[in-house]
Parts: structure tokens; sequence; C-alpha cells
């Protein structure tokens, strides 16, 4: 990642805050370019981390990203649903609201499964999420695995390729979300500037070569 990029991206934020009415869609129009400017920032320090061997940090890294995007993505969709007067899809088998934040990864990326359609990204991230658990919960006391070969299998799941791949694809799922809620705030809004929401949207698109991913939302 450039800082190019990450430059064009706030001078595009300049450009919405003098543009965009004050309403919780335009948050998260605005929302959504902080995001992808600081995953640019954070994949460029793991990305270090990866070609400097520090392997379990760059693991444990990408662990706090995917579970903060999976959340993200579904509290946005719950949002989207809400606006919608559309059923939530946060219930347990008893009927029950579930507290988004206190679920584990692995329970996150279950729940996901409600709100997309796309198999690779869920087989991806739980083969990840089987790996993160294997080294975070025995790291200090499995003594069958030395650190190295330890080391050695993150890097072999962990390639820069597979896991940008997987971390585009969850921005790609809330890019898609966030399309949705602009359609909405077009709606609410028909005098507005329609031009800049179609560049912020071409921006990250093409920033992030999005166009590719084949993902259905149940929304």
């Amino acid at each position: 990642m450039t800082e190019s990029r990450i430059e064009a991206l706030r001078r595009l934020k300049v450009s919405a805050l003098t543009v965009l009415p004050k309403t919780n869609d335009s948050n998260s129009v605005l929302l959504l370019i902080d995001k992808t400017i600081r995953i640019f920032e954070i994949n460029e320090r793991m990305n270090g981390y990866l070609s400097g061997g520090y392997y379990i940090g760059y693991l444990l890294l990408y662990s706090q990203v995917f579970e903060h995007h999976i959340r993200d993505i579904i509290i946005s969709s719950e949002k989207y649903l809400a606006d919608n007067n559309k059923l939530t899809l946060l219930l347990n088998r008893d009927g029950k609201s579930i507290d988004i934040t206190e679920q584990t990864l692995g329970k996150l990326i279950q729940l996901l499964s409600r709100y997309i359609e796309y198999k690779d990204l869920e087989q991806s991230l739980t083969d990840f999420n089987k790996l993160r658990k294997s080294i975070v919960h025995h790291l200090v006391d499995d003594y069958s695995r030395t650190l190295s070969s330890i080391e050695s299998q993150i890097f072999q799941l962990c390639s820069t390729d597979c896991m940008d791949k997987v971390l585009y694809s969850l921005i790609e799922v809330s890019r898609r979300i966030n399309d949705m809620s602009m359609h909405n705030l077009l709606h609410a809004n028909p005098s507005m500037n329609i031009d800049l929401l179609q560049k912020i949207n071409q921006t990250l698109i093409k920033d992030l070569n999005l166009t590719s991913e084949v993902i259905t939302l149940k929304l």
C-alpha cells in the first residue's frame, strides 16, 4: 500500500465532509473511508511483520483485524435491516438477542454466514481461526512443537496474498452494505451531490481491487 492512496482517501474525506448532510447514513460513508485508511496503514505493518519473520505477531494482529471487521459487518447489517423494517438475524435458537460484543472470533465467523454467502471466505476464516486457536491457547505449554515449527505453520497458511484476499473480501462486504445505505441516503436527500458518493465508491473499488469478489448478501 502506498502513501498516495492514503492521502487520496484523506482528501476524499475532506470533500465528503463539506457536501454530505449530517445523518447516520453519511456517518457510515465517512466511517468506511476512515476504516479503509486505517486498513492500509495496518496492512503495511502486517506485511512488515511477515517479511521480517515475526510470524506470531503477524497472526495475532490479523486476528484482531478480522474480528473487528466481522463484528462491524454484523453491526452494519443489523442497522440496515432495522432501517428498512426487516427482522433481525442476530438471535439464538431460543429467540433471544445475541450480544455481539461478547462473541469469540469463531462464533463471529459462524454468525457472518447469516449475512453473506461466500464459501471460500468462510473456509479461509475457519482455517485461520483453527490455526489461531491451536497457537494462541497452547503457545506456552505445548512442548510437542518448537516455536520454529509453529512459525512455519503460520507462514504456510498466512501468505500475504491469502490473508490480503480474506481482508479485502471483508472490506468488500462492508462496502456493499455501505453502498445500500448510500442509496437510502440519496432517497432521503434527492438533491445531494451524487457524484461525490459515486467517486467514493469507485475509489474504494479501484484501490482495493474489489470487483472480482463473488459475494452474495442475504439482507
